[in-house]
């Protein structure tokens, strides 16, 4: 079973965290910013406190992820989901509809890796790299992640100050888990399916992110047309440590209102 844990209380909200990182990320802003809902936060597989998954089918790892998700999710939740995180939750909600009461998507995409037809993503090139590093090279290449994650945001140095320690929270003797969660991110797309999502659906994307570019939202418009899209400025892939206070009142406003305005 994931490592998890559930603190608060009010309607259930459940935080999935983004490659490489942790739910310790991002505890302090939600402890501080979301104290009217029982929260839940989630280490992904090999991630945090989570062991590996035993036994992944190479062809299949999003819905080996899926399933333990499942088994650690209340019976029905609003899922913030961060960058990975958000390409799981997004994932849940096709699925696994039932599980899902709304939808938050930070610094996310429905096609992290860029296809003919697609070119607001990362380069196919990058991810081969990434491929290559995980194994042999791993501190390396998280911390050239770290610091690709705090490009555009006012102040990246003191950002890769707070992702640094994290490096020493990832189980590095896990680079299986990595390579599975660069899997999903390379061959996940969801593009044609994101018009099925039923729930209402924020999508929040910065203005200076290096791994999601912000012209996604014009894409997102017309693939979801239902869903509400806003940008947060002067911010790169963190924004909620870059404008925790902005983002939250974002999250927060579309929780407790819905997708109108």
């Amino acid at each position: 079973m994931l490592a998890h844990q559930t603190f608060g209380q009010g309607r259930p909200l459940v935080f999935i965290h983004g490659w490489g990182a942790n739910s310790a990320l991002w505890r302090d802003w939600i402890v501080q910013y979301f104290s009217g809902y029982q929260v839940t936060l989630i280490d992904l597989p090999g991630h945090g406190q989570s062991a590996q998954l035993s036994a992944v089918d190479e062809a299949d790892n999003m819905r080996a992820w899926l399933e333990a998700l499942l088994t650690v999710l209340p019976a029905k939740s609003s899922i913030v989901g961060w960058s990975l995180g958000g390409l799981l939750a997004q994932s849940i909600a096709l699925y696994h509809p039932q599980r899902v009461d709304k939808l938050v998507l930070v610094a996310s995409s429905p096609c992290f890796v860029q296809k003919p037809d697609w070119l607001p993503a990362l380069e196919v090139s990058l991810f081969s790299r990434y491929f290559q590093e995980v194994k042999h090279q791993t501190l390396a290449l998280l911390r050239s992640f770290f610091a690709l994650q705090t490009i555009g945001s006012t102040q990246p140095k003191q950002l890769l100050k707070q992702l640094l320690p994290l490096i020493n929270q990832v189980l590095l003797g896990h680079t299986q888990s990595l390579k599975e969660g660069l899997a999903i991110l390379e061959d996940t797309d969801l593009r044609e399916q994101l018009v099925a999502i039923q729930q209402e659906t924020l999508w929040l994307f910065a203005e200076q992110d290096a791994i999601v570019p912000v012209a996604l939202s014009e894409h997102i418009k017309q693939l979801q047309p239902k869903a509400k899209v806003m940008q947060i400025e002067h911010s790169g892939h963190l924004p909620f440590l870059a404008q925790p206070v902005e983002t939250a009142r974002m999250i927060n406003a579309f929780l407790e209102g819905g997708v109108g305005g």
